[in-house]
């Protein structure tokens, strides 16, 4: 059993993340298109990201909590306490049968009105992983070539208009490659061996 979190951050830290998200919300709504994405990275240890996504609230916060074993990003969740505490392992397969993990501890938090959701997440090292979670996850890791640390994230996902939703990013990470700090309608964001949160399968999530 994990220790009961109501958050991961502080008030003061949550006021500053919140800030940061609204920003960026801001930033896709000013820019207007259909295919809107932004990248306020101020450096490569700190990923502030958002995009439109052409699907309902509900069905981003759907994917982004539910399995997959499909497409070059699989998702498979190791622990769930009820919905809203859960531990994740996220892969980006890679060229020659590598693997990139990305094993995080999820606080789920949804609007039952909006369709929406946030989830607070750190990564967590697999020594404390609880017993059932570490027994799913050593199924199911396999070549891995990183394993790269996040900490203090929180995803977003906002209702936009026409069925549309706005998503956001933001955390600390431990890459190693510089990520762009330009802002762009079509940029792919990027760190480490690439980033598989703005990357959903083919058919799966409409942009």
């Amino acid at each position: 059993m994990l220790k009961e979190e109501k958050s991961f951050w502080s008030t003061a830290e949550a006021t500053a993340e919140d800030e940061e998200h609204e920003a960026l919300v801001n930033e896709l709504r000013a820019l207007g298109n259909i295919n809107s994405q932004v990248d306020c990275s101020i450096d490569i240890k700190k990923v502030n990201v958002g995009q439109v996504f052409h699907a309902s609230p509900l069905t981003v916060c759907s994917y982004l909590l539910s399995d997959s074993e499909e497409g070059k990003f699989r998702k498979r969740t190791l622990y769930d306490e009820g919905g809203e505490r859960q531990i994740v392992l996220w892969k980006q397969l890679l060229p020659g049968g590598k693997n990139v993990e990305f094993l995080l501890d999820f606080l789920v938090k949804t609007d039952e009105e909006g369709g929406g959701c946030t989830i607070e997440f750190n990564s967590i090292l697999e020594e404390n992983l609880p017993d059932p979670a570490k027994t799913v996850f050593l199924r199911h890791t396999s070549n891995v070539v990183a394993r790269p640390l996040m900490k203090r994230g929180k995803m977003t996902v906002l209702p936009y208009d026409f069925g549309r939703s706005f998503f956001t990013l933001s955390c600390e990470t431990s890459a190693q490659k510089q990520v762009s700090t330009k802002r762009s309608r079509a940029h792919r964001v990027t760190w480490s061996e690439g980033s598989p949160l703005l990357k959903s399968p083919k058919g799966k999530l409409k942009r």
